[in-house]
């Protein structure tokens, strides 16, 4: 039975665990109670009041019914009276005006033919972006990453310059006129005119500017794109004039880019994302986070500006895995809270078997504003496409050219686009709880990493980026030797009382509680802790962590050799075993739990074997079954772990085969288990109690001199008579 009661206390274990989670969790929002969220808008649509024309028609077979006694009667009454008064004296005003009212036909939008589209582009070589402006809608139709290479679906990289927003016909950044029923794509179809354009490869700044005319309301729509060499975001400026001796009510809705290729579909975990983050008066930002899949089954959710002083939408825009293309609202704008709404969409064709596949993109909505005769206004955006971790623009490697520490700090802290990947909510639990919360630990961690390997990488000459994960590994484990080399004692000691332990197992094979307690005696008279072969993993966990989250964020590492590695952000890799395995590499079957795709991986087994073989030689010899069918488990879930593990990035395989070598040879350095001596038999009767008792007020962390504490000493009778009652069972 012994088994089976271990198995649920475990399980008895693992639910209070969850249970002070949760209460700590309440309990920590109660004494800290973080702020709130930003307020939400409501906005309700009001029916049509000519709808009310047809209420009397609509309620005349209420009057139909029989008459009951009561509330109810009454209440039919008032209302058929009600209803009898406005039709007689409102209805004939609508009816009359129905019969006034024309409704105009939409005209009918001409697709221009391609000749007669102008594009301008903007940057190019010398430059971090190369942009094309057309002046279809006076939208980007393509922006290309100049200094980062592409990498096709499956993860491999391509001689050719990265384009973030590919050519497909359909512009980004095009605008369209809000609440026009009649118009609805004004502004996106028509052919603006190009004012001016200065696009000289020598000049440190280029500029287009881009005008239309909207008939009928006789509104002048001026959009004005500028790009810097150094730049990675394209300024933005639309401004909007009334040409009319009338006041003229405006607003307009931003369509963002769309199309963001995705990297490695068959192994990444990160697909297209979208991102709105919304500052409150008191400068935190709290973002808003929607992935295709979530889009596609329960709907876009709108993210709306609160009506209170201080609160505006910050950026809005898409995200994959590497990198970003955000509607940044520019700090140096005089007002910043002109952004409505945003929300995201699905466009083109959705997948409705995979949905996380589907392309999104974003719509941002301004506040409308009334312009008198004469009067413009002004909104200024930075149309930022880029690394989604920003801060590694600050150190472009030994290949590229970082950016200037101003720049990096406009982008970091003034427009929050650190956020994009390092967030935590502005949450008020105090400087010293925040600090130890565990999300901004793994976002120190994470960044220490990239330091990190950014430093090994740039200062030893020969080291490239796969040699930095082995010197980085070696570093870690090389600080944690004290900690590991005292864990490997530990399991060595264990070892060595299993001869003792089966024999209390022997002698207390009836009584558990007594035979925890021998055991727990045990442990104390050879000073071993069980609980101290867990400081090594618990200490290496947010290291792991950090590096793994360092590897899925680091343009570094994206698309960086090593042995026949082409790509250290992916999985190694070693031979392509095609798309036609059932369950394992079909595409069909992508997203399914026994997918592996369409290459085998040989660092992922590498890895698990070594796990299996440390474990092995590391945990000490099972005393009894239950004992024996937890390791066997922990091998079951080694294997279960390397088929979840085998697609993780082969920079992270790496780190897992040095570190395991490393805790190998950690072991085999020191001394063999020997069989240690077997502690004194506990006496029966009064005189074996005081023996006991004597026994351990004689251990070596007792008070020296022969005095001892006062509480340590009400401690040991308490402890040796709760010997004596285990043996008296």
């Amino acid at each position: 039975m012994q088994p089976k009661q271990n198995i649920w206390n475990i399980v008895l274990f693992t639910l209070l665990s969850f249970l002070v989670l949760i209460s700590w969790t309440r309990l920590q929002n109660w004494i800290w109670p973080p702020p709130p969220r930003p307020p939400q808008l409501v906005v309700k649509k009001l029916p049509d009041p000519r709808l009310w024309a047809d209420l009397p028609a609509l309620t005349s077979g209420s009057t139909a019914t029989p008459a009951v006694g009561g509330v109810e009667n009454l209440c039919q009454l008032v209302t058929d009276m009600a209803v009898a008064q406005w039709a007689a004296e409102e209805r004939p005003k609508v009816e009359l005006a129905r019969k006034k009212e024309t409704k105009p036909q939409p005209p009918k939008v001409e697709p221009l033919p391609p000749g007669k589209h102008e594009s301008v582009t903007l940057g190019g070589e010398g430059f971090n972006l190369k942009v094309d402006v057309t002046s279809k809608g006076a939208g980007v139709r393509s922006i290309v990453l100049t200094r980062f290479k592409t990498a096709d679906e499956m993860g491999r990289p391509v001689d050719s310059p990265l384009h973030l927003v590919p050519d497909d016909g359909t512009p980004s950044f095009i605008l369209e006129q809000a609440n026009d029923e009649q118009h609805p794509h004004r502004l996106r179809d028509f052919e603006w005119t190009v004012d001016s354009r200065q696009t000289d490869p020598d000049q440190e700044k280029h500029e287009a500017i881009l005008a239309a005319e909207i008939p009928g309301q006789d509104v002048r729509v001026v959009k004005t794109y500028s790009l810097a060499r150094d730049d990675y975001h394209i300024g933005l400026t639309v401004e909007v004039r009334n040409t009319t001796m009338n006041p003229v009510k405006f607003s307009y809705l931003m369509t963002g880019a769309h199309g963001l290729p995705i990297e490695g579909v068959w192994y990444t975990n990160t697909y297209r994302n979208a991102l709105i983050g919304t500052v409150d008066a008191s400068n935190g930002l709290w973002r808003d986070f929607q992935d295709a899949r979530t889009i596609a089954t329960s709907g876009p959710q709108k993210t709306e500006k609160p009506d209170q002083p201080g609160y505006f939408i910050q950026y809005a825009g898409i995200a994959i895995q590497y990198f970003a293309s955000m509607i940044v609202v520019d700090n140096q704008a005089e007002r910043k809270d002109f952004v409505k709404d945003a929300q995201p969409l699905v466009v083109g064709e959705p997948d409705t078997k995979k949905p996380y596949l589907n392309d999104i993109s974003v719509q941002i909505s301004t506040v409308p504003v009334e312009l008198k005769p004469g009067a413009k206004i002004v909104h200024k955006y930075l149309l930022y496409n880029g690394p989604v971790k920003v801060r590694l623009l600050g150190d472009a490697g030994k290949e590229g050219k970082p950016i200037s520490a101003e720049l990096l700090d406009r982008y970091l802290d003034k427009l929050h686009l650190n956020t994009l990947t390092d967030y935590h909510s502005p949450g008020g639990m105090g400087w010293f709880a925040s600090r130890i919360y565990w999300t901004n630990i793994l976002i120190i961690v994470t960044n220490l990493m990239h330091r990190i390997l950014e430093g090994l990488h740039s200062y030893i000459p020969f080291a490239n980026y796969g040699v930095c994960v082995i010197l980085l590994t070696l570093l870690v484990r090389g600080l944690m030797h004290p900690v590991s080399r005292k864990q490997a004692r530990t399991s060595i000691k264990m070892q060595a009382l299993v001869p003792e332990q089966k024999k209390l197992q022997e002698k207390y094979k009836n009584d558990r509680q007594a035979l925890a307690m021998a055991q727990m005696e045990l442990y104390r008279k050879h000073g071993v802790s069980p609980m101290g072969s867990c400081w090594v993993v618990l200490l290496q966990m947010p290291i792991f962590m950090g590096l793994y989250y360092a590897l899925q964020e680091s343009i570094h590492f994206r698309l960086a050799p090593f042995l026949w590695i082409k790509n250290l952000a992916a999985p190694d890799m070693l031979f392509y075993w095609g798309q036609s395995i059932p369950w394992i590499s079909r595409p069909e079957d992508m997203g399914g739990f026994f997918y592996l795709g369409p290459y085998f991986n040989l660092l992922p087994i590498f890895a698990v074997a070594l796990m299996i073989i440390q474990q092995k030689f590391l945990m000490p010899p099972a005393t009894d079954e239950a004992q024996e069918m937890q390791q066997k488990m922990m091998k079951y879930m080694s294997i279960f772990f390397g088929i979840l593990f085998y697609k993780v990035a082969a920079g992270l395989c790496i780190y897992f085969i040095v570190s395991s070598l490393w805790g190998l040879a950690e072991r085999q350095l020191l001394p063999k288990a020997k069989p240690l001596a077997a502690p004194p038999a506990p006496a029966t009767g009064q005189g074996g109690s005081s023996g006991r008792a004597a026994a351990v007020r004689q251990k070596p962390h007792a008070p020296k001199g022969g005095q001892s504490n006062g509480t340590l000493k009400k401690v040991q009778e308490m402890w040796t008579e709760l010997l004596k009652q285990a043996k008296k069972k």
